[in-house]
């Protein structure tokens, strides 16, 4: 057991050193606070605790703003934080190079196309201007009269933004330590080590040790671990409700769900209608896996001859009864028939006592 002590901390140093990049992100890695190199698209690692990666976005995003209130065309009340758009073109320049400059300079040196004090003012702006897609295509945007939507925050980005709160990441890390040392110290509890494991790696995803897809695939995996451990171990269905936990949580933080009328470089994802049956699904079949399980351990344990007690055999004419396949001696206290069946009562060494099929079932036994 102590030996998991070295080995778990080493693995999740590893573990958290890994990082996935998009395809339309750079990661500019800083070691020591020195800039080192710049990770391309896909899985990388960083040394933990040395290096530091900054994730630049090589699409068009927006920044916040103070927020404006605005109504729509049919009087909806809104309220607009994001409508300043840039695109990082290289990685390296923009993390080390990058200047702030008021509005006017930005536009005086063509690095914006326009200046808009809110939002009405900024679709009057645009409307009309023609965006080049690539390929060849090219769009006309037609947005004085524009609907305006408000896009609600999605399941995983309501958790998401709870986790940021460091205070609450904080609280979160200190309990898997916790849980995992009540574990160590006193094995086979159970309770403390799986709360403390998935504690530890929901901290993780909240401090940016692993990204958000990683740890949402490793609450998955770490969900079905604790599946069959109920299988193989039984937990008395404390691992299946863990699992369970593990499972939804995971499924809801890997992909998030999208407003399907909202285009704006839209993401397809998993909601509450394929995550909650799937979930239900899974808990259903690892309960019943465990129950039909816990309900084989619960009965005694009858090994040797003594597993022959109320077993019926086929009487021979030697004085002996051929029971699951195998000739013992017998005796009774009834006449039997030879050709006929006969219950065994009790197992005396290399003799059973037996009766006829039809006497009653005695636990008498040496």
């Amino acid at each position: 057991m102590i030996y998991w002590v070295f080995v778990v901390p080493v693995l999740f140093w590893i573990i958290s050193g890994l990082r996935i990049i998009q395809e339309y992100e750079s990661g500019v890695i800083f070691r020591l606070g020195r800039f080192a190199e710049v990770k391309r698209a896909g899985l990388n690692w960083i040394v933990p605790g040395v290096d530091r990666m900054v994730k630049v976005d090589l699409r068009t995003v927006t920044r916040d703003v103070p927020p404006q209130d605005v109504i729509t065309r049919d009087n909806v009340s809104l309220k607009v934080s994001a409508v300043i758009y840039f695109r990082v073109i290289e990685a390296e320049k923009a993390v080390r190079q990058s200047e702030s400059v008021t509005a006017s300079k930005a536009l005086e040196l063509h690095a914006i196309d326009l200046i808009a004090e809110d939002l009405p003012e900024l679709l009057r702006k645009i409307d009309g201007r023609k965006i080049d897609l690539g390929g060849g295509e090219k769009r006309t945007l037609h947005t004085a009269s524009a609907e305006v939507r408000n896009v609600p925050w999605a399941v995983k980005d309501e958790v998401l933004h709870g986790l940021a709160n460091p205070e609450v990441a904080y609280l979160i890390a200190m309990l898997g330590v916790i849980g995992v040392m009540l574990e160590l110290f006193h094995p086979g509890t159970v309770v403390p080590g799986v709360v403390g494991g998935i504690c530890l790696v929901i901290a993780a995803i909240a401090f940016q040790m692993l990204p958000v897809n990683v740890g949402a695939l490793l609450l998955i995996l770490l969900g079905i671990g604790f599946f069959l451990a109920e299988m193989y171990v039984g937990g008395h269905g404390g691992f299946v409700a863990a699992g369970l936990v593990c499972v939804v949580i995971g499924s809801l933080l890997l992909i998030g769900p999208v407003d399907k009328s909202f285009y704006a470089d839209a993401d397809f994802g998993l909601g509450w209608r394929i995550v909650a049956p799937v979930g239900a699904a899974m808990a259903v079949i690892a309960a019943t896996l465990a129950w039909k399980l816990s309900s084989s351990i619960r009965q005694p344990l009858r090994a040797g001859g003594y597993s022959l007690i109320g077993e019926i055999g086929e009487v021979r004419e030697d004085g002996t009864v051929l029971v699951a396949g195998e000739l013992w001696k017998a005796s009774s206290a009834e006449p039997l028939t030879p050709g006929g069946r006969a219950r065994v009562l009790a197992v005396h060494g290399l003799t059973l006592e037996v009766a006829p099929e039809g006497a009653a079932l005695t636990k008498a036994t040496s």
